[in-house]
């Protein structure tokens, strides 16, 4: 820049215009669903450029100036907005997953073929929820046995003519 007075002087100055980088939304982690329709999940960020401070805005929270994380949420697509004291913004979509269905056992009963002969034994059939199962099954207190599947079907064989409590 050149300036000149009605004399005739003059005097040059430099001056530089900084571009200001908007703001950027990093994900930093999540924590998925445990399960099926619970509201365990979280979705931690952070905003790196821009000018401070920084407004939140996520679409499953009402209003603007939401927390920067947004906690103990269900399993979904979550949308955040940070927006810079300049008003430029950064949106990013993060997806929180979990079991598709609640968790479900059914079963089969085969009754023993003589008294007391041990020959008793159930079927079982887990779905929904999350793989691998666990099937923990106890006689009142006392643990009988466990199996683990990744197809969900089981067998506890040998069975005596008992009540028993079956856990997945």
């Amino acid at each position: 820049l050149t300036v000149v007075d009605a004399n005739g002087c003059s005097t040059v100055a430099s001056e530089t215009i900084n571009t200001l980088t908007g703001p950027t939304v990093n994900l930093d982690g999540t924590n998925d669903v445990n399960c099926f329709g619970d509201a365990t999940g979280d979705i931690f960020i952070s905003v790196t450029g821009g000018a401070l401070p920084y407004i939140f805005d996520w679409d499953n929270i009402e209003g603007v100036n939401d927390p920067e994380d947004n906690l103990a949420i269900q399993a979904g697509t979550y949308n955040v907005t940070a927006t810079d004291a300049a008003g430029c913004d950064d949106t990013l979509q993060v997806i929180i997953n979990g079991p598709a269905a609640a968790l479900n056992l059914s079963g089969i009963e085969n009754h023993l073929d003589c008294n007391a002969d041990g020959s008793g034994s159930i079927d079982l059939t887990a779905s929904g929820g999350t793989t691998d199962y666990t099937i923990d099954w106890t006689q009142g207190v006392t643990p009988i046995g466990s199996i683990i599947s990744s197809t969900g079907v089981f067998t506890i064989p040998n069975l005596d003519a008992l009540s028993y409590d079956v856990l997945v």
